[in-house]
């Protein structure tokens, strides 16, 4: 039975330079991603989650070396990956993707194409001789990309898998993105841009915010300052939301 995505899923983004930039407000004006190629995806473990049964002639031998039939291979290079998380508040995924809190995290909401969990697991795991002999057996491809190694599995990872001729841009829907977070490291000139797009699609902009004495990261208005006035920070927030007329972005 296929899993049912959590209502919001996320995508941080890097702002190293201004092609990033560009790439981001890109994003936001025209309700389309990126999906990226196998070569694109930064685990050079990629795809080598799952590994045919036994039964090709020669698999004792590729077996003892670790290394995986070539035919096996058919179809990976032709499918595009979009990576996104179940979660907007993770300091690896700010650090790793989102610039070390200098990025921004895109936040979506109902998708016109499908999503599915990443299966984290400490070893791969086989599928039948005949699904492994198929070429064009996209169910074993999609699989491989759907399996990471454990050690990703801080990542809450959902991913949309197309075939040959699907993208490079998907679209994600005119309600998408649904809100932006700004890292609290993000240089001024960027986010001047990213808030004059926001504003002009409707979009609402927050902030990550790190909550010391909680020892992790909050997602708060862009515009909120706290008071040290002794309220806690949830009543600031939903205070500053109702004034503002702006969604309190949620849990976090």
């Amino acid at each position: 039975m296929p899993s049912i995505a959590p209502p919001f899923l996320y995508k941080y983004k890097s702002l190293v330079d201004e092609e990033d930039l560009l790439r981001t407000i890109e994003i936001i004006w025209s309700n389309r991603i990126f999906a990226s190629p196998l070569d694109n995806l930064n685990d050079p473990m990629e795809g080598k989650g799952v590994v045919p049964g036994s039964g090709f002639a020669g698999i004792s031998r590729l077996r003892a070396i670790g290394r995986l039939p070539s035919r096996f291979n058919t179809g990976l290079e032709s499918c595009r990956v979009l990576s996104l998380s179940e979660t907007p508040v993770s300091p690896q995924m700010w650090t790793y993707y989102g610039g070390c809190y200098k990025g921004v995290c895109l936040r979506f909401g109902r998708l016109p194409f499908v999503v599915e969990p990443v299966r984290y697991a400490p070893r791969p795991y086989m599928v039948g001789d005949l699904a492994a002999a198929s070429r064009d057996n996209f169910d074993v491809t999609k699989a491989r990309l759907l399996t990471k190694h454990s050690d990703w599995s801080h990542e809450l990872e959902w991913r949309a898998v197309f075939r040959e001729g699907e993208g490079p841009l998907v679209e994600i829907g005119d309600d998408n993105p649904c809100a932006v977070i700004v890292g609290h490291k993000c240089e001024e000139s960027a986010v001047h841009e990213i808030k004059s797009a926001c504003s002009k699609r409707g979009i609402h902009l927050y902030k990550t915010y790190l909550a010391d004495w909680e020892f992790r990261v909050r997602i708060v208005p862009f515009g909120f300052e706290p008071e040290y006035s002794g309220l806690a920070l949830d009543t600031q927030v939903v205070r500053y939301c109702s004034k503002e007329g702006v969604p309190v972005f949620g849990e976090y």
